[in-house]
């Protein structure tokens, strides 16, 4: 799983934060694809989505699918 497919699942199931700043992420990728501080932030990022203890797991619903 590369870096985008990770900030792509934090974006549809993570915690509202946790979606906006993969979001934010994301863009930057887009717009700069060589800066090495988006890939220390995505890793932070995903290991705090993979192992935050309250943090319920959100599922994309049909509305959100547009």
């Amino acid at each position: 799983m590369d870096s985008r497919d990770r900030l792509e699942e934090v974006a549809a199931r993570g915690a509202p934060a946790q979606s906006a700043k993969a979001r934010e992420l994301l863009s930057r990728i887009t717009t700069d694809p060589q800066d090495a501080s988006v890939s220390a932030e995505t890793d932070a990022l995903f290991d705090a989505y993979l192992h935050d203890p309250y943090l319920t797991k959100i599922e994309p619903s049909e509305e959100d699918r547009g």
